[in-house]
């Protein structure tokens, strides 16, 4: 068998760098991220290693990675800092708004309060750095010994380690994470968040003008609206709505005990991402006539006089700039940016509860998820993870459609993240209905969908097949009204239910796009025609 000579004194120099350098990454940033971050410095180690023996290549190579090594060390730092202080990403809308929000003597003010936290993980950097220089200062001394390794297996060995380096600069979210692209993306959000709050004052004020101009009046008695905004919830892997698996028995169980819970059983977004579904949900439809086109409902809340809390589990700038401004009170539960991180939906019911405890008279409590926001696995709990790991009907008919076993692992896991926000719905209901002295509805809707193998072999976001859409929608209310004979409903009528539900009237309202009027006709969104007969 052929064999190749490799130089075994700089394979040592390299292995040990790169274990130094994902020691690092590991004690910073939560996993899976580190390994993508981890990545980043694995093309300039292949480098070394193939240009060990050529003097000139071998100073290239050495300050290539040199370079590489500097930037993730330092930015692995920052992020370690970040996370042991505040439990947070540098890309997270908390850090962008602190950084937009301060100047040069508000930052050497929060420097002295932060100063040990920052020394030790300024220390910890440089001892990393210090490794790192001495094994680059050793590979370029050149020399050492060398071994012959059969040649099939360095290839493969290399091409795996070439593979996965790649990966990370071909795959968008890994690449947008690495240093210099992360600070590029980090500076263009921060310099976008200053410009959105220089034209913020003018647009609350036209928001506010709007409202004025079309507010007809609000019920006088106390009235309380609870809105929880699933993320990325598939209603055909819901046992509510009739999927084999019984990955909601809670909700189902609820709907068969309490006939006040709707389940609405035909609904769909209108669009398949978050920030385009929200401005749907809280804006007019832009295919309506009239004044109240792009009006953000919150405004007219707040003219109501309806005390405004916004409860979240996800970082988003967008959503927070345009709609958790308009809040009285906002509680933010995680201030982890991207699709990686891992922060159970459970946070928000205390949060919940606090704001339900609240002695306002009229009140909008906005709930938002993090649900089964890509990556499924995230999403769920340890009580939930032995769950489906055997073959049933489901994965039996989806080796029938010819799923891959990707995609059918897929599918369990995001049925198992589904049997999780079944346990966190049913106990955002079971606290409104505690708190339900007055008039009170609550509503529990996805801002979009997601493909879990139904339509296509594939998971996640998707514009092409109808799993993008298909949303669930329940709703309950304490006045004794008779089942909603809707058979279905969508994304954008939602502000027309809310204002309706909240007894807020005005001009152009629409009873008929409103569930609870007797007026309620229902016409199917675009997002479903286009796929029909499919």
């Amino acid at each position: 068998m052929k064999s190749y000579r490799m130089n075994k004194t700089a394979l040592q120099l390299i292995l040990i760098m790169l274990a130094v350098n994902l020691a690092f990454t590991l004690s910073a940033v939560a996993f899976p991220r580190s390994v993508q971050l981890w990545c980043f410095v694995l093309l300039p180690a292949v480098l070394m290693l193939v240009l060990a023996d050529k003097p000139l290549g071998r100073r290239v190579a050495a300050g290539i990675a040199a370079t590489a090594q500097l930037l993730s060390v330092v930015d692995t730092g920052f992020r370690g800092f970040l996370q042991a202080t505040y439990q947070s990403d540098f890309l997270s809308g908390f850090v962008v708004e602190s950084v937009a929000n301060t100047n040069s003597s508000e930052a050497i003010e929060y420097v002295w309060t932060v100063l040990p936290d920052a020394l030790m993980w300024t220390g910890l950097t440089l001892v990393v750095l210090l490794v790192e220089g001495w094994a680059i200062k050793r590979y370029l001394a050149g020399g050492g010994t060398t071994a012959r390794v059969a040649k099939p297996l360095a290839v493969l060995l290399l091409a795996v380690v070439v593979l996965l380096g790649s990966a990370g600069w071909l795959i968008k979210p890994w690449r947008n994470q690495y240093p210099v692209v992360s600070w590029m993306t980090f500076m263009h959000r921060v310099e976008a968040f200053q410009a959105d709050w220089a034209d913020a004052k003018e647009e609350m004020q036209e928001g506010k003008n709007k409202a004025a101009a079309l507010f007809g009046g609000v019920d006088k008695q106390a009235n309380t609206i609870v809105l929880v905004v699933g993320e990325s919830m598939n209603r055909n892997n819901m046992s509510v709505y009739g999927y084999g698996r019984d990955t909601t028995p809670r909700l189902a169980a609820r709907a068969k005990e309490d006939d006040r819970l709707n389940v609405v059983q035909d609904v769909w977004s209108v669009d398949a991402s978050t920030i385009a579904s929200f401005n749907s949900m809280f804006k007019f439809p832009s295919d309506d006539a009239g004044k109240e086109r792009d009006m953000n409902v919150l405004a007219l809340f707040k003219h109501a006089g309806y005390h405004i809390t916004w409860i979240s589990n996800q970082d988003d700038l967008a959503i927070k700039s345009d709609y958790m401004a308009w809040a009285d009170d906002t509680v933010i539960l995680n201030l982890m940016a991207g699709r990686s991180t891992q922060s159970l939906d459970e946070k928000v019911v205390p949060a919940l509860k606090k704001a339900l405890a609240r002695p306002d008279a009229k009140r909008l409590v906005v709930v938002h998820l993090l649900g089964i926001h890509p990556h499924f696995s995230l999403r769920y709990t340890d009580a939930q993870a032995d769950l489906w790991t055997q073959k049933d009907d489901v994965a039996r008919d989806m080796n029938a459609k010819g799923r891959s076993s990707g995609t059918i692992e897929s599918r369990n896991e995001y049925d198992r993240a589904m049997r999780y926000q079944d346990t966190v719905i049913d106990e955002t209901l079971t606290l409104t209905q505690a708190e339900a002295k007055a008039p009170t509805t609550w509503i529990f809707i996805s801002d979009h969908s997601v493909e879990t193998g139904h339509d296509a072999d594939k998971t996640g976001h998707s514009q092409t097949t109808a799993g993008g859409y298909t949303i669930p929608m329940l709703y309950w209310s304490n006045e004794s009204r008779d089942k909603a004979a809707a058979t279905g409903y969508r994304t954008d009528w939602l502000s027309h239910f809310l204002l309706d539900r909240a007894g807020i009237r005005w001009r152009n309202e629409r009873l008929d796009r409103s569930l609870s009027s007797e007026r309620y006709r229902w016409t199917a969104p675009d997002s479903k025609k286009r796929f029909e007969g499919k």
